[in-house]
């Protein structure tokens, strides 16, 4: 048997009629930025989120850059972001012209150790960037109440949160500022790349409209230096229909996540822990092995793929050298890197894929 660790055509046959229509429509209006199907996107997804303003941008690398530069602080100020995170999270910190500030990984949760952060608070910091990473949030309450202490802005990378829930509350409501990848891999995905910013707080929202387009107020009359970095409407039509769905998938996500947790039994592997106020979304579920690459080759001899997120955190990445950290700098984050596996938990699995999935690992 064959299990790939996601299954795109799986999800087109599903809704092929409802994308297909939205596709046609959208060539057929002859509007294709920033029209009609943009702003029902904006607004179905704000609304799911609870928040304001949702701004329609091209990934989610650009939500973070333009959610930073929003903020309009002066260059060179400290952003306080996890040590275990993708690198687009640094990338964003320092397109923004801003200075990344690691801090730990909590190894249960695996999120930022918020308890951490108050050590690396300086007079240049200006900013908490959280990440919602592989399945959960991480401590908002606590990050937040630090924010407030120390005057912070929190902006968090809500990139893998979609559907997620902290304490009851979804992801997307959880700070004043939070930007969205839909890359495809994402439990909401396009078909190609998109992203956004979600806020309640009108100048934000004001800021990242003009960043996202040239910094225009006006058609060809820019009042900032901005991107070019609009959502278009071929892409927010199909976000549009998939959103319809996410909590269905999530749903599905959550059973398969709780069959791997119940039925998993390999001394070789530990099982990733759910925080008690967490509702996971199990955007990935990740294992966790010293004997990782035996675990991945037994994997991939059974027909089953897995993916490692990630081998090298950022601030170990040869671009990011000159941030002079090593591999004792952040012991949690570093281990996480050499152990983390993460198996196939698409909502389009068989009951016999995931039967096959288990019994597999078990027998490894």
């Amino acid at each position: 048997m064959i299990v790939n660790f996601q299954n795109f055509k799986r999800l087109y046959d599903d809704l092929k009629p409802e994308l297909d229509k939205s596709y046609y429509d959208t060539m057929a209006s002859g509007y294709y930025i920033l029209g009609k199907k943009v702003q029902e996107f904006e607004k179905d997804f704000s609304n799911f989120v609870g928040a304001k303003y949702c701004i329609g941008v091209a990934s989610g690398l650009d939500a973070l850059t333009i959610a930073l530069k929003s903020l309009n602080l002066e260059r060179g100020i400290e952003v306080i972001v996890p040590a275990n995170t993708y690198i687009a999270t640094f990338i964003a910190i320092i397109r923004a012209g801003y200075v990344p500030v690691p801090v730990d990984a909590d190894i249960k949760t695996l999120q930022i150790d918020a308890n951490l952060i108050p050590n690396k608070i300086t007079e240049k910091t200006r900013v908490i960037m959280p990440v919602h990473l592989y399945y959960q949030t991480p401590d908002m309450d606590i990050i937040n109440e630090i924010a407030h202490e120390n005057n912070l802005n929190v902006v968090t990378d809500a990139a893998q949160g979609h559907g997620a829930k902290y304490k009851g509350k979804i992801v997307g409501s959880l700070a004043e500022t939070e930007c969205f990848s839909f890359y495809p891999t994402k439990n909401l995905g396009a078909i190609g790349d998109a992203g956004c910013i979600v806020t309640s707080n009108e100048n934000i929202s004001y800021y990242s409209k003009l960043l996202r387009n040239y910094g225009e107020r006006n058609n060809y009359v820019s009042d900032l230096i901005g991107y070019n970095s609009r959502l278009d409407e071929i892409q927010a039509g199909f976000l549009d229909i998939k959103l319809k769905y996410l909590n269905k998938w999530n749903e599905r996500r959550r059973y398969i996540a709780n069959r791997y947790l119940n039925e998993i039994h390999n001394d070789k592997i530990t099982l990733p822990e759910v925080a008690e106020y967490a509702t996971p979304n199990w955007y990935l579920f990740p294992i966790f092995s010293e004997q990782r690459e035996h675990v991945k080759l037994g994997l991939q001899k059974k027909g089953i793929a897995s993916i490692i997120h990630y081998p090298v955190p950022p601030y170990l990445q040869p671009a990011l050298k000159y941030l002079d950290y090593n591999e004792k700098s952040f012991p949690n984050s570093y281990k996480i890197a050499n152990t983390e596996l993460s198996i196939p938990i698409d909502p389009y699995l068989s009951e016999d894929e995931i039967t096959y999935v288990i019994d597999s690992i078990n027998n490894i």
